[in-house]
């Protein structure tokens, strides 16, 4: 299960660099999420991102920017950054994880 990707579109809003951005989390993972957004910051960045999952609760999740549109210009449809999560809400895993069975359950 750590490995398995959610797709979704969730209202995002996140701060980098010392400036606040916003943006949709397209897919997430216990790992990690995408935020589609133009407001990209760069590879290494530290990222605080906040946002509320389906059927629950506000999360703030911390991580690195571990790859962004930019260096793969062409290639996504959404432009955006992905993010390695450092530090993340216990809720957060568990609405991952509840997100993660119900997709399952649909096939």
């Amino acid at each position: 299960m750590e490995g398995k990707r959610v797709s979704t579109v969730l209202v995002a809003k996140f701060k980098a660099c010392g400036k606040l951005g916003e943006g949709k989390i397209r897919n997430l993972s216990l790992g990690g999420l995408f935020v589609g957004t133009k407001s990209i910051p760069p590879t290494g960045e530290t990222v605080r991102v906040r946002f509320r999952l389906p059927e629950g609760p506000l999360v703030d999740v911390s991580g690195m920017v571990w790859w962004n549109t930019r260096q793969s210009e062409g290639s996504h449809r959404v432009p955006g950054f992905g993010l390695r999560l450092m530090d993340a809400h216990p809720e957060y895993e568990q609405g991952v994880r509840l997100m993660i069975q119900k997709q399952a359950t649909r096939f």
